[in-house]
C-alpha cells in the first residue's frame, strides 16, 4: 500500500513539473530576430587616377676609386728624398713631385751624351767643308757631273747620322734625368707607400698606391628583375641614368650625383645579381669619399605613362584589389608595373575606381562594405 502511494506521488509531481515547462514555454518573450548579413565593415578607399611614373630602383653597394695606379720607378737608382704626400690618406695635384731618386750617374751620362752630339756637329762640319773642296777640285781638273763619291754624300751621310744618334741618345739621357723625379699622374690620394728614402729602387719597383681623388664610382647590385624594369642591358655599357647616391656617416647624410655607366658580364656567385657600375660627379666642393664605404643608390629610370599608385598594402596575393562598387566589396585582377619602396604602380584599373585600403582577414565576393571617407584623389 505504502509503495503505490509513492508511486502516485512520483506521477502527480511529473505531471506538475510538464505543466509548468509547458505555462514558462508558452508565456516566454521571443528573442529579436536579427537580419542575415547585416554586419558591413567600415572601410577607407582611394580613386585610382592615372598618372605618369617613372621608375625608381633602389641598390645597395660601396664606393671605389675608378682610377687607382701602382706608382713605378722607371729607372735605377736611390731614392733621396720621399714627399709628405706619400704618407697615407695624403694628397697630392697632378704633376706634383713625390719621390726623387739619386741622378748624379744619369746627369754624368747625360753630360757625356751632349759632349758626343759636339763632336758629331763638328765632324759634320768638317765633312761638309771636305766635300765642298772636293766639289771645288772636280769642278777646276774635271769634266762633267761629279759623282757622288767625289761630292762626298757617303761621308757627308754619315756623318749626320752621327749627329741624329749623338741627338738620340743626349735625349735618352736627358729623360732618364727627369724620371729621377716621380710626379703624380693626376689629382691623387695616397691609398699606400711603398717605399722608404735610402731604399735602392729598380725599373718597375713599386713606390705607392694612389687614388684618383675626383673620379669615382658606386659599386652597387641590381636583381635581374631591377635590370629589366630599367631598360638596361644585361652586360656592358648602360643608358646614363641618373643616379642618386647617399652614405650614412655616423648622424650625417652625405648624397653625391652619379650616372649609371655599365653593367659587369659576369653574375654574382653567391646572390646571382648583377654588379653594376655608376660614375659620381665630384663637383668643387664635394669631398672625396672613402674607399669602401657603404652606400644606398636610387636609380631613376623610364617613365611608366597611364599607371595607378596605390598603397603597396592595397595589393593582395594573385596581384588582385578589393575595388568598391557601390556598397559591395569585389576583388580585382591588376598587372603589376612596378613596386617601389611602400608604393605599387599597376595597370587595369579604370579611373575613377575605388579601391579599397583598408587591410580585411576576411572577405567574400560582393560582401557589404560601408566607405568610411569620401573617395581621396590622388596624382593628377
Amino acid at each position: 500500500m505504502r509503495s503505490l502511494l509513492q508511486l502516485v506521488l512520483v506521477a502527480v509531481v511529473l505531471a506538475a513539473a510538464a505543466v509548468l515547462w509547458r505555462l514558462l514555454m508558452a508565456t516566454a518573450p521571443e528573442p529579436p530576430k536579427s537580419r542575415e548579413g547585416s554586419f558591413a565593415p567600415r572601410v577607407e578607399v582611394v580613386e585610382a587616377r592615372l598618372e605618369d611614373r617613372p621608375v625608381r630602383v633602389t641598390a645597395h653597394g660601396e664606393l671605389v676609386p675608378a682610377r687607382t695606379v701602382v706608382l713605378t720607378a722607371e729607372v735605377a737608382a736611390r731614392v733621396v728624398w720621399v714627399s709628405p704626400a706619400l704618407e697615407l690618406g695624403g694628397v697630392a695635384d697632378a704633376g706634383e713631385p713625390l719621390v726623387r731618386l739619386d741622378a748624379t750617374d744619369l746627369r754624368a751620362q747625360r753630360d757625356a751624351a751632349a759632349a758626343r752630339l759636339e763632336q758629331a756637329r763638328s765632324a759634320l762640319v768638317l765633312e761638309q767643308a771636305a766635300a765642298d773642296a772636293a766639289l771645288a777640285e772636280w769642278r777646276r781638273v774635271g769634266s762633267g757631273e761629279p759623282s757622288a763619291l767625289v761630292r762626298r754624300e757617303p761621308q757627308l751621310a754619315a756623318a749626320r747620322a752621327a749627329v741624329a744618334a749623338a741627338e738620340a741618345a743626349l735625349a735618352l739621357a736627358e729623360n732618364a734625368v727627369a724620371k729621377c723625379e716621380v710626379r703624380a699622374p693626376f689629382p691623387c690620394r695616397t691609398e699606400a707607400r711603398l717605399v722608404e728614402v735610402g731604399a735602392l729602387a729598380a725599373p718597375g719597383a713599386p713606390l705607392a698606391r694612389l687614388q684618383h681623388r675626383s673620379e669615382w664610382e658606386a659599386r652597387l647590385v641590381l636583381s635581374l628583375a631591377d635590370a629589366q624594369l630599367l631598360g638596361v642591358p644585361l652586360a656592358g655599357a648602360t643608358p646614363p641614368l641618373p643616379v642618386a647616391v647617399e652614405a650614412r656617416l655616423g648622424s650625417a647624410t652625405r648624397t653625391w650625383p652619379a650616372v649609371l655607366s655599365r653593367i659587369e658580364p659576369s653574375l654574382d656567385p653567391a646572390s646571382r645579381e648583377l654588379g653594376a657600375r655608376a660614375v659620381l660627379r665630384l663637383d668643387d666642393g664635394l669631398p672625396t669619399p672613402n674607399a669602401g664605404l657603404f652606400v644606398t643608390a636610387t636609380v631613376t629610370g623610364p617613365t611608366l605613362h597611364d599607371v595607378v599608385v596605390l598603397p603597396r598594402a592595397a595589393l593582395r596575393p594573385r596581384d588582385r584589389v578589393l575595388v568598391v562598387e557601390g556598397d559591395r566589396l569585389h576583388s580585382h585582377p591588376v598587372e603589376v608595373a612596378a613596386l617601389q619602396g611602400d608604393e605599387v604602380l599597376v595597370r587595369g584599373l579604370p579611373p575613377g575606381t575605388r579601391v579599397c585600403l583598408t587591410p580585411l582577414s576576411l572577405t567574400a565576393e560582393g560582401m557589404r562594405v560601408v566607405v568610411a571617407e569620401p573617395p581621396t584623389a590622388t596624382g593628377r
